[in-house]
Formats: C-alpha cells, structure tokens, sequence
C-alpha cells in the first residue's frame, strides 16, 4: 500500500534487507532456521557454467553469472528504505529464513 500514494512516481528506492549479507552467511542461516547445517560450495566459474548450460542457452548462462558473480555497490547495500516507506522495519535475512524454512524441506 505504501508505494500507491501520491509522491512515488519517477522514484527509486532501494528494497533491500537492513544489513549486507553474502551467500555464504545466507547458506549458514538457512541452515540454523531448518536445525541442520546447510553446505555452502562455491564453484569456479567454468563449474557453474557448465550446470547452468545444461538449461539455458550458453549466452543466458554467461550473462547470469557476470550478474551473480560480479555484485555491484547497490546489490551489496542494506538500506533503510523499507522502514522509512511503510514504517515498519525491514526483515533480516534470519527472519526471512526462519518465515521460509518450510520451502527448504
């Protein structure tokens, strides 16, 4: 409902959770919010591809992994901006894994 009142239209906001968190820690979380741990594997670059390849095309696959592999500034902020919107504080990460551990059984 926040974003539908007079004022928004032409803005930018940054929608994302009140702290920086990377895949690892995100691994680590999810894990604590099923009760077991959950293994973190990073591949190189050519290991990812060739999985990824097998369902997209060879450029689909290339282009997701400039975007994954290569986080910009604003993909790696926290922001303040849910709470300042709607006036309730944005989720963590913990949270959201805790709300979703159902998903991951």
């Amino acid at each position: 409902m926040a974003l539908r009142e007079d004022g928004h239209l032409g803005e930018r906001y940054l929608l994302a959770g009140p702290e920086p968190i990377s895949p690892r820690q995100q691994a680590k979380l999810i894990g604590e919010a099923l009760g077991e741990p959950v293994e973190f594997i990073e591949q190189t670059r050519a290991e990812a591809f060739n999985v990824l390849s097998k369902a997209w095309t060879a450029e689909v696959a290339d282009a997701t992994l400039e975007v994954i592999g290569n986080p910009n500034e604003i993909e790696r902020a926290a922001s303040s901006e849910v709470e300042r919107l709607t006036g309730r504080r944005g989720r963590t990460f913990a949270e959201w894994a805790e709300r979703n551990a159902a998903a991951f059984r």
